[in-house]
């Protein structure tokens, strides 16, 4: 099966297949335009496989993954307001297929899974993280809104009577959080020592196959729109004005998921990606991304230096 740069797929036997990331020659994983290439191709196999019955998502390395090669979105950002906005509809549709998939799919969470490792993360029925682990988005702190579904996502994961307030508030402050945090709110469904997360992934999608789980009625649940809250926007709203260095990417943020979470799947991935376009073409998120890469090129410059040096 698929033996990519970024991605492998594998069979577990009774049924079950492994899409696992394992960037070669990195020490994370992280998503680029060769991932999301492998991801499709990973998605033909697993979908053509005849006696699929589950699937299991999780990472070789000691994190999840990270999230977007940074590095790709300078000359991504130059591009008109439209392209941009396809390009991430591509990559958000890429994860949906998965959604389609008549199986249980479970993801096991092993390090942090930031940006679009949790977004990939969400599309999974079920979730376990690692006592070590952490998810977040962070994506405002350079300057932009998650753009492969985490603004749609989220929220429909979580506790329904909490989930677009913790949602907005995860989203738009940019923290990462840990795992009982994550366990307390529904964003994950089981938590388990590092050593035994594989196991305790491996035995909840076995449940689901065997329907002692019912993955069916959760994947519709998550999938569904959830009702707005204006007491919870207008919280938030407040909140940010208290936070000036993460607008104006936290404001674009909460309006979007304002907007999207009454929405069908399908035309809510679009609001994302077209409210994502707008602010990626801001003077902000140019300045915070090209922050973000001088202050990775200055942290390397200083470890080789350092290794020269030893």
């Amino acid at each position: 099966m698929l033996n990519g740069k970024s991605i492998r797929v594998s069979a577990l036997g009774d049924g079950l297949y492994e899409l696992c990331f394992d960037r070669q020659g990195e020490s994370v994983n992280k998503f680029d335009l060769g991932t999301h290439a492998e991801l499709a191709s990973a998605f033909a196999e697993i979908q053509a496989a005849p006696d699929l019955k589950g699937l299991l998502i999780s990472s070789a390395k000691g994190v999840f993954i990270v999230g977007a090669d940074i590095f790709e979105f300078l000359p991504l950002f130059k591009q008109h307001q439209a392209d941009i906005a396809g390009e991430m509809l591509r990559c958000s549709n890429g994860f949906s297929a998965f959604e389609q998939l008549p199986v249980p799919i479970v993801c096991a969470i092993n390090g942090y899974a930031l940006g679009g490792g949790f977004e990939l993360a969400l599309i999974a029925d079920y979730r376990v993280m690692s006592t070590q682990a952490q998810v977040g988005f962070p994506e405002v702190t350079l300057g932009i809104i998650p753009g492969y579904g985490g603004t749609v996502r989220l929220p429909r994961a979580l506790k329904s009577e909490t989930g677009l307030d913790v949602a907005l508030d995860w989203v738009t402050s940019g923290a990462p959080q840990k795992a009982d945090v994550a366990l307390a709110v529904g964003a994950v469904d089981v938590v388990a020592e590092p050593d035994a997360l594989r196991a305790a992934a491996l035995q909840l999608l076995g449940d689901a196959v065997s329907g002692r789980q019912d993955w069916r009625a959760k994947r519709l649940q998550r999938l569904a729109p959830r009702a707005s809250d204006a007491a919870a926007i207008q919280r938030i709203r407040t909140g940010i004005a208290t936070r000036p260095h993460l607008l104006p990417a936290a404001t674009a943020a909460l309006e979007s998921m304002a907007r999207s979470v009454c929405q069908p799947i399908a035309e809510a991935l679009t609001t994302e990606a077209a409210d994502f376009s707008v602010i990626a073409r801001t003077d902000d998120a140019a300045q915070q991304v090209q922050k973000f890469i001088d202050d990775q090129i200055a942290r390397k410059k200083a470890k080789e230096a350092q290794k020269a040096a030893s």
